[in-house]
This record gives structure tokens, C-alpha cells and sequence, in this order.
């Protein structure tokens, strides 16, 4: 078993909690926002100016992220 740093919780997840209450086709944008509202930077690669992506772009530059 790999050693782990103390000050790291072993339940720490990017499953937040709340999720499953969500209807499936929403899970990924509830987790977006949550992750973007625990996060200091996003990086996005974004293909096309529509979709998922695009829009969690456009919410991080709201949020000055």
C-alpha cells in the first residue's frame, strides 16, 4: 500500500456531495460548477463555441478564474 501524506484526507473526492440528487444528463455541469467554485485556476480546451466546455469557459471568466 503506498504511503500517503498526512495532511491529505483519504475521502477527499471530486464527487461532490449533492450529486445524487441530480438527474444523470446534469451531473457533469453540477460538478463543473462545483469544482470551479473549490478551484483558484481552470484550464479549458474548448473545440467548438458551443457545449459543455464552451460554457463552463464562459462561467469561469464570470468568476474571474
Amino acid at each position: 500500500m503506498p504511503k500517503v501524506k498526512e495532511d491529505i484526507k483519504l475521502y477527499e473526492t471530486i464527487y461532490p456531495s449533492g450529486i445524487e440528487l441530480v438527474p444523470p444528463r446534469f451531473a457533469i455541469s453540477f460538478r463543473n460548477k462545483w469544482m470551479l467554485q473549490k478551484s483558484d485556476y481552470v484550464v479549458t480546451y474548448i473545440k467548438r463555441p458551443q457545449g459543455g466546455a464552451a460554457q463552463f469557459y464562459e462561467l469561469a471568466l464570470k468568476k474571474n478564474k
